[in-house]
């Protein structure tokens, strides 16, 4: 289990707390029912708010989260944290990142839905143009 630091942990209070981080990687390792030697060695998670466009982004040991994001998030704001949270600590957990990134966002997406924290605009199963193609409504 990583230790997780927050660099700013004012900015959100609750999604960004320790054990929500702690409890989000040992959800992501029991959906994939994958025993503690075959997982990606992660000691520590950094979270990071900053300034920057878009939603969020991992690397490595990093999670970096849009401070304008966070600021601007709707009514769904908890679900849509706890989502990012549990979409970036599967990315941090997912190996080299050379599969398709297809494939890596759905099963990243696959997490956040199976721990419950899928937005209710998502796209239903089976809607998209092609396999690859994510669940995400046009009206973000």
């Amino acid at each position: 289990m990583p230790w997780v630091h927050l660099v700013e942990p004012d900015s959100i209070t609750d999604p960004l707390h320790p054990e929500t981080l702690q409890l989000a990687s040992e959800i992501i390792w029991q959906t994939f029912h994958q025993p503690e030697g075959d997982h990606k060695n992660v000691e520590e998670i950094l979270v990071i708010v900053e300034s920057f466009p878009g939603v969020a982004h991992a690397g490595s040991n990093k999670i970096h989260i849009s401070a304008k994001y966070v600021a601007n998030v709707n009514s769904d704001g908890r679900i849509e944290m706890m989502g990012v949270l549990y979409h970036e600590t599967t990315h941090v957990g997912q190996w080299s990142g050379e599969a398709l990134s297809g494939l890596m966002e759905g099963v990243v997406d696959y997490v956040r839905r199976k721990a419950w924290w899928a937005l209710t605009r998502w796209l239903d199963r089976g809607v998209g143009e092609r396999w690859d193609q994510d669940a995400y409504s046009d009206d973000l």
